[in-house]
């Protein structure tokens, strides 16, 4: 009983993080067109909004049983590790100008 507890919970979690990162990402496109000129940090927020969007749905589909992606876990391992490079890069510019700036 207890296994068949886990796995709905398992399969419930999945489904509404699937939702979450779905919506999020529909929000930053709709923001981005919407708004015709592009600041840098709308464009570093869609960035890495499309890149967490592509990192993490295998995975979670994964997790609910949906898709078999043991033939792409290295591909997985390797996109999640640019998307990290890639906002390790966005924030240090950040920093680097909020320091510039004083």
């Amino acid at each position: 009983m207890l296994g068949t507890s886990l796995g709905s919970l398992t399969e419930t979690g999945g489904f509404v993080s699937l939702v979450l990162i779905s919506a999020s990402f529909i929000v930053l496109a709709l923001a981005a067109n919407r708004i015709r000129v592009l600041r840098s940090f709308q464009v570093e927020m869609f960035i890495f909004g499309v890149i967490l969007f592509a990192a993490e749905s295998p995975h979670i589909l994964s997790t609910m049983g949906l898709i078999n992606v043991s033939s792409f876990e290295v591909d997985g391992l390797a996109l999640h590790s640019v998307s990290m490079v890639i906002l390790a890069g966005l924030v240090a510019y950040r920093i680097r100008g909020f320091i510039e700036r004083k």
